[in-house]
């Protein structure tokens, strides 16, 4: 597994703690996944990253989903910049 990016707590539009950008690099085939916080956290401990990313992000809610919030998983795969 590549590296994680780390989450901060608060929420959208109160107290937001301070942010800080980060740049991570992508290379042809890198796959970028974001998930809310109806996601289990765990769900990248046995990340199956095959398929389409439309199929990874549906994995991703239908294995785990909390139940008790919304779900929703973005999974996009870096193809390159056209040349």
């Amino acid at each position: 597994m590549g590296p994680r990016v780390t989450t901060r707590g608060g929420a959208a539009g109160q107290e937001l703690p301070l942010l800080q950008p980060d740049q991570l690099t992508l290379r042809h085939g890198d796959v970028l996944v974001l998930a809310t916080d109806g996601v289990e956290a765990a769900f990248a401990d046995a990340l199956d990253l095959s398929g389409l990313p439309e199929d990874i992000a549906e994995r991703i809610v239908e294995r785990h989903w909390t139940g008790t919030d919304d779900a929703v998983a973005l999974v996009v795969r870096y193809v390159g910049a056209p040349a």
